[in-house]
């Protein structure tokens, strides 16, 4: 005989909500390829029974509004459309990323590629692991994307490692025209979940560098007419 106790928190009738940004594209031949820009705005940790806040997950966050405030400062107008999406429920049942793909982006014609931003805290938060695993070779077009991100890394002084990072919104992108590339910073493994995921870990002034990097990726993929 196997005897089961299970403890589970539930929250009835709880409203989420993500935050998104969208500007469309100028380009009739390319407004329907979407950059999306995500990261999180909700964020649980967990160590044994004790909760912790999740402020760590704030790097990606701050790098995302940053982005944003440049490209309606400037008021950018982008060939393909973009999105900044700011996601709710992350870590739940009910992620804010999979309502609004099958709401909004659940489209044939609609080309998609995500950049999902973790949590940018290390010591080291210039060296940046890209995870690309979830990238078809044979899109051109995608792959394009990839070089200039590495191209502006090269530009702006920061190291690109290559490794397989978690994200929930991983299985939300994974059927046609959906491609997402996750970037975070080294050492976030050790912190997230524990006693010591808050805000005060955040290098801020680490984060400068890779905003620049970031910045100047997204203006040109989200310009360029390749």
């Amino acid at each position: 005989k196997i005897n089961l106790k299970i403890e589970s928190n539930t929250m009835l009738e709880v409203k989420g909500y993500n935050v998104v940004g969208f500007i469309e594209g100028t380009d009739e031949k390319l407004k329907n390829e979407y950059i999306v820009i995500g990261s999180s705005i909700d964020y649980i940790g967990d160590d044994k029974e004790v909760r912790y806040p999740g402020a760590t997950a704030i790097g990606g966050t701050a790098l995302e509004l940053d982005i944003a405030r440049v490209f309606a400062e400037k008021e950018i107008k982008p060939k393909r459309s973009i999105v900044f999406a700011f996601w709710d429920g992350t870590v739940s049942d009910y992620k804010g990323s999979a309502n609004f793909i099958v709401k909004h982006l659940n489209d044939s014609n609609i080309k998609v590629f995500n950049i999902d931003l973790r949590s940018f805290i290390s010591s080291k938060s210039d060296n940046i692991i890209m995870d690309t695993t979830n990238v078809t070779p044979k899109d051109k077009t995608v792959q394009n994307h990839i070089k200039v991100l590495k191209k502006s890394a090269k530009r702006n002084n920061v190291a690109l490692s290559y490794g397989v990072v978690i994200s929930p919104i991983t299985q939300d992108m994974n059927y046609d025209n959906k491609t997402i590339v996750i970037m975070d910073s080294f050492g976030s493994e050790k912190i997230l979940k524990t006693s010591g995921d808050s805000s005060d870990k955040i290098e801020v002034k680490k984060l400068g560098r890779v905003g620049q990097m970031l910045l100047d990726a997204v203006i040109e993929i989200a310009c360029s007419g390749y």
